[in-house]
């Protein structure tokens, strides 16, 4: 993955603010290691579904409401 960001770097892209990923491990050490400015934030829709495949329909809206109270949506 370092090689593949170096590469974006080497080409031109200079200055990347934000990263968004879907949760690899490493992935933040690797982007502020070629774009040390740069933010990273984790997909959280794709993970809050994820997290829902897993919940019975019935806990599915407090769930929700835990997530949405702890800013992780």
């Amino acid at each position: 993955m370092e090689l593949f960001l170096s590469d974006f770097k080497t080409h031109g892209l200079e200055l990347a603010l934000l990263f968004f990923t879907y949760g690899l491990t490493g992935i933040t050490d690797v982007i502020l290691n070629v774009y040390p400015k740069s933010k990273h934030q984790f997909w959280w829709a794709q993970l809050s579904k994820n997290v829902f495949l897993g919940v019975r329909i019935k806990a599915q809206i407090e769930t929700l409401n835990t997530l949405k109270k702890d800013q992780l949506l």
